[in-house]
This record gives C-alpha cells, structure tokens and sequence, in this order.
C-alpha cells in the first residue's frame, strides 16, 4: 500500500513503499521508487525527446480505440468508430 503524505513548509513529501519513506520533492509526479533510483543511481540528465513522448500518446490512443472495439463488439454494440478518431 503506497501512502502519501504532504509537507508544503519542507517543499517535499513523503512517499511510502515496502522499502519505507523517503522525501520526494514536491513539484514531481513521481513516487517512492523512482527518487530511490534517482538517489542511489547515476540516471543522467537526458531527457525523452518530445516526438517520443507524442508518439506513444498516439500509440495509447490508438491501443484505446481498438479495446474498445473489441468491448463493443463483444458485447453486441455498434459503435461509431468515426468519433474516436477526430
């Protein structure tokens, strides 16, 4: 179970896992396990390229459309694929 706890004075907060607390900075979005590996292993700096990002947001939408596709089509629905792909 992952808890979350807030502390706006310290600018941090504090994340819990099976491994215990540690201080995440407030402002990022990530959890227990990646400050862990942020502390303890040299990562870098790089970051993704926005054109990769993007593509898996296309990538997630299209994986979107086509489960519910198959939801509809089991169910016995008809669906209107043409709004999903505007």
């Amino acid at each position: 179970m992952i808890f979350t706890l807030i502390f706006c004075e310290m600018k941090t907060r504090i994340e819990t896992d099976t491994m215990g607390d540690i201080q995440v900075p407030f402002d990022k979005y990530w959890g227990a396990q990646t400050q862990r590996s942020l502390d303890y292993f040299k990562i870098g700096s790089r970051k993704m390229p926005l054109e990769i990002i993007r593509a898996f947001g296309v990538l997630k939408k299209a994986a979107a459309i086509v489960n519910l596709a198959v939801w509809a089509a089991r169910a016995g629905c008809r669906l209107k694929l043409k709004t999903f792909l505007a």
